[in-house]
């Protein structure tokens, strides 16, 4: 069933908490802390980083440590789908709690260094790099147990004091919402807790004026001046999550003249040249629309998922372009990577489509959601494949220096691609029962039960997963290459 079709019937109801359409015109002169005067209340202001620096949220200040390597080097990608996704994405980590890396006295979820998470899939994914391994079991009773949907419609609807907050055109639905998943989740963390510490995160939401992926990560907010460490994660998370029409964007002050930031240089050459590398064009032309603090004085973030709802772009990208944040490329070519592991965690659904059973045109409803649904189910598969295109361009790039001497299989065998979904599921039955889950914050316990011991099925079960563990059990975990046997093992009976 497609979000739009399970959240339509809440829509009325939830806007008994709204204002009148609201506009965003300049920064409210008057502040004070409740009341029923207009435009008192307001959304949180964005923090002013001073000036720019190598230090901060960064992939580079967060260094590999004895619990953590970068010789096997963990990706997870997280897909958007409320609680569905979530739940879904804490199996896998589950799973990766339980497996043991061979001969070093840690676990696979240990091993994690990156996240990158859209939508209900950055809830897990924000709890796990702020509470570690350790602290995850939690997540079930504070998240996945916990009927956040529900509470939150009886807030917007039925508190008048809410009520009244939102007849402030500067605070929205998304805001009541953020300080829902502060309270039960984070706490008022900021992404300064995360400074040095790995999994490294990148939640990701849409910029709505330009339609591209805005990561939450310090180089990424570098040009809006906006000092990432003093930045709440729930307001992240908020703004990942702040699908339309439910949730109204989430909006961030562009403080751009105030840090003296200057583009790298790469910037300034590759946002010229159109006709060069692509990608880097339309990656210097978005940190260039961020400095625009004339036209941009505010940024509106909302939901990834109508983007990119697997969170694959910030991966594509480290795979492929040198000035990319986290440099995956340079890092397998110095060898520093000897073992990369990228899980993708699609909880993609699909939507009963029985509209040709009918000799009638399908009404202006049923028309609308599919021409909604479809693009963004389109725009997730292609995001896949253009990460096995990046992960395929890298091997051949690499093919040279891929394999440690003495290898018995060949030189690509150091890439282990994972995608789990649940067209994988072996029983129809079953298989039919979670692609039609909802899009919703609030599944019952059964349900959320069955979606862990799934996401933990589907990994031990796939082959690429069970070839790294066998190279790993069976060879030096350290160097590149794998043993004879462990890819027809992996594969036997697929």
């Amino acid at each position: 069933m497609s979000l739009l079709g399970t959240v339509a019937p809440l829509i009325a109801a939830m806007c008994l908490g709204c204002a009148s359409v609201k506009s965003a015109f300049t920064y409210p002169a008057r502040h004070c802390e409740y009341g029923d005067i207009m435009d008192c209340e307001h959304y949180p202001a964005t923090p002013v980083l001073k000036e720019t620096s190598a230090q901060g949220y960064r992939f580079a200040n967060a260094p590999a440590t004895s619990q953590n390597s970068d010789e096997l080097f963990v990706v997870l990608m997280l897909s958007g789908g409320g609680t569905r996704s979530a739940a879904f994405s804490y199996g896998v980590m589950k799973e990766l709690a339980r497996a043991a890396v061979p001969r070093a006295n840690r676990s696979m979820l240990d091993e994690v260094d990156v996240i990158s998470a859209v939508s209900g899939g950055s809830f897990p994914a924000a709890y796990l790099a702020l509470n570690g391994p350790q602290g995850l079991p939690k997540f079930e009773t504070d998240f996945l147990r916990w009927n956040a949907q529900g509470d939150l419609i009886r807030t917007l609807v039925f508190n008048q004091k809410v009520r009244n907050r939102l007849a402030s055109q500067y605070f929205s639905r998304v805001d009541v919402a953020v300080e829902k998943w502060d309270e039960h989740l984070f706490h008022g963390a900021t992404f300064g807790q995360l400074i040095g510490r790995r999994p490294y995160l990148m939640i990701d939401a849409t910029d709505v004026a330009t339609g591209t992926v805005f990561p939450f990560t310090q180089s990424y907010v570098d040009p809006l001046c906006i000092d990432l460490s003093k930045f709440q994660i729930a307001r992240a998370v908020g703004a990942s999550g702040a699908f339309p029409p439910l949730l109204s964007a989430l909006t961030i002050e562009n403080h751009g003249s105030q840090c003296h930031y200057v583009p790298p240089e790469w910037v300034t050459k590759s946002s010229k040249d159109r006709w060069g590398n692509r990608e880097l064009f339309r990656m210097a032309n978005e940190v260039l629309s961020l400095t625009n603090v004339v036209n941009r004085p505010y940024v509106h973030l909302t939901d990834r998922g109508v983007g990119d709802n697997i969170g694959a772009r910030n991966i594509t990208r480290a795979l492929s372009i040198p000035q990319a944040e986290i440099p995956l490329a340079e890092m397998v070519k110095s060898g520093r990577i000897q073992r990369l592991l990228l899980i993708v965690v699609n909880a993609q659904v699909v939507d009963q489509n029985d509209v040709d059973i009918s000799a009638h045109s399908p009404s202006a409803r049923r028309t609308f959601l599919g021409a909604v649904d479809a693009p963004l189910n389109n725009y997730s598969r292609l995001a896949i494949e253009g990460l096995y295109r990046a992960v395929e361009d890298l091997q051949e790039r690499n093919s040279a220096v891929a394999c440690s001497p003495g290898s018995t299989t060949g030189c690509l065998s150091m890439f282990y691609m994972v995608e789990l979904s649940f067209d994988q599921i072996a029983d129809a039955n079953e298989r039919q029962f979670f692609e039609y889950l909802p899009t919703t914050y609030a599944l019952d316990g059964p349900v959320v039960d069955g979606l862990i011991r799934v996401g933990g099925q589907l990994l031990r079960a796939h082959p690429e997963y069970n070839r790294l563990m066998c190279d790993l059990e069976r060879g030096d975990w350290k160097k590149r290459g794998a043993l004879a046997g462990c890819r027809e093992q992996a594969y036997q009976g697929q």
